[in-house]
């Protein structure tokens, strides 16, 4: 029969009395079954059985193996071998997860267990509903059986946590969980009196879905590390998870397990990267440091940010690539060639956007793309070039070359215009109309126009054949023009002299100063024009006690021939380089010029064939040194050299060779290219310049749209003016600096003036002339 009782020691006074029963009933059966609500009575039962003289029996030392489990005949043939007086645990561990055929066959054959004058206690935790249902109230003995305790009150519910992870190698380190690695731990769970159990059983795993919950325990299946950490450790890592990448998961269970601090994954990536304010982080913060770390587990971090960060979802192609599990190499030629396979119009401009950061930002190598990004671009290119231009970065070289072969047949205007902004430095290259200098004749500027020009255009332009027949049609019109330009001027200053710097660099040059002296506080105070001695080769013209920056020539003399368009991009950032270098040693001012020009025109690929064969011309053709003969003939001089008195040599004056034909450009000859080399002085501003600028409004009539402006103090800089995106350089006219303002229309336009290292924000007004005359 069942009987209740309302405390423990109610139920112990009834124990003691069935101790000495005369009952024929209650000494023929030894088992007594004893349920109990919670854990705090299950434990003081239990130790106040086994104090008077009752041998404890726990069925987790009979579990068969580490993790294994019971049939039916384990649990009968354990009671079958106890013998005396006994107290039985973990037997409802066991109960409740046969299913129910199990269950009451296990029961019953334990219930017909007969041996006179002993007891066998057995305590058990919760199932008194089970037990009733499933098989008490269908035993036919119960009405003639050993009685059966029950002691009232509130079921206890205990909580588990169903790890399906393997965390052997992670120092969890949870005092206010039980920790249950396997069903002997599982069998001796009523001895702690913690609420909360994680368990890394496999066989419980099982039983726990079949079984729970009922009305003890509660049960949570964490499936992996996520959950983990979500509902054990209350941290809302809340990205996606995926079995692949579980090691990572690990590495942050083990960071959070170490850094209470970390709550959320924002404050992971946060405590992590050492970020103040993650808030104001943007994607490129994040792209810094996934190519900067080497480490895996932190760069998939950062890929798991970008892809699953709202504020990020934007970038779609970055997001795409990212979600892929590719090395390092593949991420990066991913970036560069997925989109061609993609081709959405909104692709392209976060594509450059990105790669513009990772290569010219974060200087990534981008050589390994070269040769697959040129075979791309063949393959998809149409006839429509304004519609592909947006496919291209103009990051590597290979584009560039692409993109000059596929412009520089348009009409010179739209060139320019093109240039301006899809390639700037071609457009400062061939900007000779931006920079001031004196070139004491006009067609020397008209010359290096059309010089640069043909380089671009990989032609040898009329004007220029003209011009240098003209000027150079013998020995006596070279000098007209030769010795009105100075020679560099180098004393008691800092001088750095480059290597095969000819005119042709002059605008080029003079912007990478002013753009890398902004950060450096360097201006260009001075600029003009010189000339070299001839023959325009270093060992008349170097300077043995300054230094020297050699990587333009050295370039030219490691190429074994000219390439068009990749030697002209190759020197351009030759150009850019120098420029950087130099303005990085500027201490108080500095004065850069050069041995001489180079020239690609002496080209064979421009149909110079043989038609000199002078003897031991050097430096390819372009002059003959300790000649003494005296000639003077369309093609070539006689030179006396300069400080070196009785020592001539034979120059070639135009683009002829005297010898054999260069395949690569050259130097030595008296072609303007070669000859005339840049002076520019570099000063270090120390101290700001106040400049009051007259008038402060900038009104033009649209009839005559000439801005004109008073500067004071006078800069010693050129001064441009930025309007529309274009920059343009103001002209000195008696006190005043002016420029007109061409194709623009009526209205306000915001702009500035760049004078040296400042900037002044001005606003233009140009007003229509109908609306004046009215006024009038």
């Amino acid at each position: 029969m069942l009987i209740s009782f309302n405390s423990l020691n109610e139920l112990y006074n009834e124990i003691s009395k069935d101790r000495v029963t005369h009952s024929i009933i209650a000494n023929r059966f030894p088992i007594r079954f004893i349920f109990l609500k919670n854990r705090a009575d299950y434990l003081n039962l239990k130790n106040q059985i086994a104090g008077n003289g009752c041998t404890v029996f726990n069925l987790k030392d009979k579990v068969p193996f580490g993790d294994g489990w019971f049939t039916k005949d384990d649990i009968v043939n354990f009671f079958c071998t106890i013998k005396s007086n006994g107290l039985v645990v973990g037997l409802s561990e066991v109960l409740r997860f046969f299913d129910d055929i199990t269950f009451k066959a296990t029961l019953e054959q334990i219930c017909s267990i007969e041996s006179r004058n002993m007891r066998i206690y057995v305590l058990m935790f919760g199932l008194i509903d089970r037990f009733n249902f499933v098989f008490w109230n269908g035993f036919y003995r119960k009405n003639e059986w050993a009685p059966i305790w029950i002691l009232s009150g509130e079921n206890e519910t205990i909580n588990i946590y169903q790890v399906n992870s393997n965390l052997e190698d992670v120092n969890l380190n949870l005092d206010e969980y039980e920790i249950v690695k396997n069903t002997s731990d599982w069998l001796n769970i009523l001895e702690s009196r913690k609420e909360k159990i994680l368990s890394f059983s496999h066989t419980l795993s099982n039983f726990f879905v079949n079984f729970l919950p009922d009305a003890n325990y509660t049960y949570y299946v964490l499936n992996n590390i996520k959950d983990f950490l979500m509902d054990v450790l209350g941290k809302n890592i809340a990205i996606q998870y995926k079995q692949e990448e579980k090691n990572f998961w690990k590495s942050i269970l083990t960071y959070v397990l170490n850094n209470n601090a970390v709550n959320s994954f924002d404050s992971l990536i946060a405590n992590i990267f050492n970020i103040r304010d993650i808030e104001q982080c943007d994607v490129f913060d994040f792209l810094k440091i996934f190519f900067e770390e080497n480490d895996d587990f932190k760069r998939w971090l950062i890929k798991k940010y970008i892809t699953e960060k709202e504020t990020f979802s934007k970038y779609k192609y970055l997001i795409q690539i990212f979600k892929d599990n590719l090395s390092d190499k593949e991420l990066k030629k991913e970036l560069w060639l997925k989109a061609f396979d993609i081709d959405e119009d909104g692709v392209w401009n976060e594509r450059k956007e990105i790669l513009e950061y990772v290569h010219n930002r974060l200087n990534e190598d981008y050589a390994f793309i070269e040769n697959d990004l040129i075979k791309k671009l063949e393959n998809h290119f149409p006839q429509d070039f304004d519609n592909f231009k947006k496919k291209l970065t103009l990051i590597t070289k290979s584009e560039k070359c692409f993109y000059v072969k596929k412009i520089k047949d348009l009409p010179e205007v739209r060139l320019l215009n093109e240039l301006r902004e899809g390639f700037p430095e071609l457009f400062y290259y061939l900007n000779w109309d931006n920079i001031n200098l004196d070139y004491r004749e006009d067609w020397v500027k008209e010359y290096f126009k059309n010089y640069n020009l043909s380089k671009l255009k990989d032609e040898l332009k009329e004007e220029i054949v003209n011009l240098i027949n003209e000027k150079n049609s013998n020995k006596q019109t070279f000098c007209d023009w030769y010795y009105k330009f100075e020679r560099p001027e180098i004393i008691n200053v800092d001088f750095i002299w480059v290597d095969g710097l000819g005119v042709e660099w002059f605008p080029l040059l003079v912007h990478y100063l002013e753009y890398f002296g902004k950060e450096h506080k360097v201006v260009v105070e001075n600029k003009k024009i010189c000339r070299a001695l001839l023959p325009t080769i270093t060992e008349i013209n170097k300077w043995d006690n300054y230094e020297k920056v050699s990587d333009l020539d050295e370039y030219i003399h490691r190429s074994s021939s000219y390439k068009f368009p990749d030697s002209l991009i190759d020197e351009i950032e030759i150009i850019k380089s120098i420029a950087k270098k130099i303005v990085e040693k500027v201490k108080n001012e500095l004065v850069i010029s050069s041995d001489h020009g180079l020239t690609f025109l002496a080209n064979k690929k421009f149909d110079k064939n043989k038609i000199y064969d002078f003897e031991n011309a050097n430096h390819e053709g372009r002059c003959v040194l300790n000649f003494d003969k005296e000639l003077n003939e369309d093609n070539y001089f006689t030179w006396d050299l300069d400080y070196q008195k009785g020592i001539k040599a034979l120059v070639a004056s135009k683009h002829y060779s005297l010898s054999n034909v260069p395949r690569r450009e050259t130097h030595g000859g008296a072609a303007p290219e070669e000859v005339l080399i840049p002076y520019i002085k570099l000063r270090k501003v120390e101290e700001e310049i106040k400049y009051l600028i007259k008038p402060a409004k900038l009104e033009v009539d649209i009839r005559n749209p000439i801005i004109k402006i008073r500067i004071e103090p006078e800069p010693n800089t050129d001064v441009y003016l930025n309007i529309l995106d274009k920059e343009f350089l103001l002209k000195k006219e008696n006190d005043y600096y002016s420029m007109i303002l061409k194709d623009i229309k009526t209205g306000e336009y915001e702009c500035f003036l760049h004078i040296g290292l400042k900037k002044f924000n001005r606003k233009v007004i140009v007003k229509g002339g109908f609306k004046e005359d009215k006024l009038l």
